[in-house]
């Protein structure tokens, strides 16, 4: 039964699809309004699978354990922000004057070489 609603729900998505092309000619809102329900019905159709009631538990599992995660103040997150900042113009800093320094080794290498 399974296979049968999952056939459906994919062959409801490309008939809302290929639908788009058939009447290109009509408003952009009405063939949007029809895509939309193309993918709602092939939603509720994914739903009655098993597997679409395993992706629905797992969701609802989801949101419970989003709940308990503690967010960060928005003072955590201006010094975490800042100290990203700084970190990343120090390292700047010091990748620019590596290269600084190697551009003039390569620099007297190549002056060396030439001579």
């Amino acid at each position: 039964m399974d296979s049968i609603l999952w056939g459906l729900a994919v062959l409801l998505v490309v008939a809302g699809v290929g639908a788009q092309y058939f009447f290109a000619s009509q408003s952009l809102l009405i063939r949007l309004i029809g895509l939309l329900l193309a993918f709602a019905g092939a939603v509720a159709l994914i739903a009655r699978t098993q597997s679409g009631r395993r992706a629905w538990a797992y969701w609802h599992e989801v949101m419970v354990e989003l709940r308990k995660v503690v967010w960060p103040t928005r003072q955590e997150t201006m010094h975490s922000t800042i100290a990203v900042l700084a970190m990343v113009f120090v390292m700047g800093l010091v990748l620019w004057s590596i290269d600084a320094v190697l551009v003039r080794v390569m620099a007297w290498i190549v002056r060396q070489g030439a001579a």
